[in-house]
């Protein structure tokens, strides 16, 4: 189908790669909202997302197969403070990431990577559990803001060749 997907209440969780039809129209995630990949990779759909998600587990998450090296391979834009989780593995892979100064906080146990993603514009970032890898082109954003690893969580650093990662990290 072509058109927009508002995701304003609740959890939406994919069902097939195609759920949230062409990449026309973009899918927006409301605060309070959660996209659940559902192990289904979302190839270029562009995604607006802010927020905590539902009981503040993700806005995005993924509790279905591990999405190693993809998940959202399209442009994602952060509308404010957002939070990325689940229980398995998922990817922002190859696409965009245009943090806008917010703060991205990192929840569950999986590791996700922001993959080439070159600047992502964020803001403060909060790594509460699991591993959130920064891999190849990415750069954190805002050398000003901190990012803040929380006790028994990781932040990776994986083939960023010679990026300079002048982000102050508190842990």
């Amino acid at each position: 189908y072509l058109g927009a997907v508002s995701v304003n209440a609740g959890t939406l969780k994919l069902g097939s790669a195609t759920a949230l039809g062409a990449t026309n129209g973009g899918t927006t995630i409301a605060s309070g909202a959660t996209l659940d990949l559902g192990g289904f990779t979302q190839s270029a759909e562009r995604i607006t997302v802010g927020g905590a998600g539902q009981n503040s587990t993700g806005a995005v998450i993924n509790t279905g197969a591990a999405l190693v090296n993809t998940g959202l391979n399209g442009p994602i834009t952060l509308t404010g403070d957002t939070t990325f989780g689940g229980v398995n593995r998922w990817d922002v892979f190859g696409g965009s990431l245009a943090g806008g100064g917010f703060k991205l906080t990192k929840t569950g146990a999986p590791e996700i990577a922001l993959s080439n993603l070159r600047d992502t514009g964020l803001g403060s970032i909060e790594v509460q559990a699991g591993q959130l890898t920064i891999l190849g082109s990415t750069l954190m954003g805002d050398p000003s803001r901190a990012a803040t690893v929380r006790s028994n969580a990781a932040l990776a650093y994986w083939a960023t060749g010679t990026n300079i990662h002048n982000k102050p990290i508190i842990m």
